[in-house]
């Protein structure tokens, strides 16, 4: 069966600035880091975890709506 949906190595880095609610907090937030999986016709993926841990970030990337900084989709 084909793919679908194909992820690959995904990560998203936000730079932490001097603005903005990353302030002050020191280095880079890496909000993805090596997001891989493949979807086929039929499946259904569910994304569970705690708040900040990546969920809406990869939902972002996969409509387009957020770059990642590196990875394929």
């Amino acid at each position: 069966m084909d793919e679908m949906l194909s992820v690959r190595n995904l990560k998203k880095v936000f730079q932490a600035g001097k603005r903005g609610i990353f302030a002050g907090k020191g280095g880079d937030v890496h909000a993805l880091d090596g997001v891989s999986f493949d979807m086929h016709e039929g499946e259904v993926l569910v994304l569970a975890g705690e708040s900040g841990c990546g969920k809406t970030t990869l939902a972002l990337s996969l409509m387009g709506l957020e770059q990642p900084t590196s990875g394929t989709i």
